[in-house]
C-alpha cells in the first residue's frame, strides 16, 4: 500500500467516524412513530398487551440514544474543539437512565394514573428539559454553521424542552423530537470538509 493510499484511507475513516451514530440517530427518529403509537394505545385506549412491546422498544431506544449522545460529545470535541457541553451530556444521559425505567414501571404496574408516581417522573422530566435548554443554548456557540443545521438543532431542542416542561404538550415535543433526531443524524453524517457557511 502506498503512502497516498494510507492517507486517503485515513481521511475516509475520519470522515466516516461518526456516520454510524448519524444513521442511528435517524433510526431513532423513525422509531418515534411506533413508540408514540404504542404509548397512546396504553395511556388512552388502555390496551395492556402492548405494554411489554412498548417497554422493549423504550429500552432499545434509550440505549441507542445514549450511544448517540456519547458520539455527539466526541463529535463536538474532535470536529469543532468544542467542550462547553461536556458536563451537560452525561447529566442528560443519567436523567434518561432514571426516567425511562420509571415510566416503564408505571405502565407495567398500573401506576400511570397515580400522582405519587407521576410527580417524580415529571420532576425528572423537568430537570431534563432544563438541561436540554442549557445544552441548546451552548450548542449555538459552536464555531461553524454545520451546513445550516446548527440553529435548527438548537431552536428545536429548546422547543422540545418547553413542551416537556408544560407536560400537556409532551405529544408535540415527541413529534419535534423526530425532527431533532433527524437533524442530529444529518449533522453527524457530515465530514469536516463539508462545512459550509450557509446564511
Amino acid at each position: 500500500m502506498s503512502a497516498d493510499d494510507s492517507f486517503h484511507g485515513g481521511e475516509m475513516m475520519e470522515s466516516n467516524r461518526f456516520a454510524v451514530a448519524g444513521w442511528i440517530s435517524i433510526i431513532l427518529a423513525i422509531l418515534t412513530l411506533p413508540g408514540s403509537f404504542m404509548h397512546l394505545m396504553i395511556d388512552i385506549k388502555h390496551i395492556n398487551w402492548v405494554i411489554p412491546f412498548s417497554a422493549g422498544l423504550d429500552l432499545v431506544t434509550v440505549g441507542l440514544a445514549i450511544f448517540v449522545l456519547i458520539k455527539v460529545r466526541q463529535w463536538l470535541n474532535v470536529t469543532y474543539d468544542f467542550h462547553d457541553v461536556d458536563t451537560i451530556i452525561p447529566m442528560i444521559i443519567v436523567g434518561n437512565v432514571v426516567v425511562v425505567p420509571m415510566a416503564i414501571s408505571a405502565r407495567l404496574y398500573g401506576f400511570g394514573e397515580s400522582m405519587y408516581y407521576l410527580i417524580p417522573i415529571y420532576c425528572v422530566l423537568a430537570g431534563l428539559s432544563i438541561l436540554m435548554i442549557v445544552f441548546s443554548a451552548r450548542f449555538l456557540r459552536v464555531e461553524g454553521r454545520m451546513r445550516g443545521l446548527k440553529k435548527p438543532i438548537a431552536y428545536i431542542g429548546i422547543a422540545i424542552a418547553v413542551c416537556f416542561l408544560t407536560f400537556i404538550l409532551i405529544p408535540l415535543g415527541m413529534v419535534l423530537g423526530m425532527a431533532y433526531n433527524l437533524l442530529i443524524g444529518l449533522a453527524l453524517l457530515q465530514s469536516p470538509s463539508e462545512e459550509v457557511d450557509f446564511v
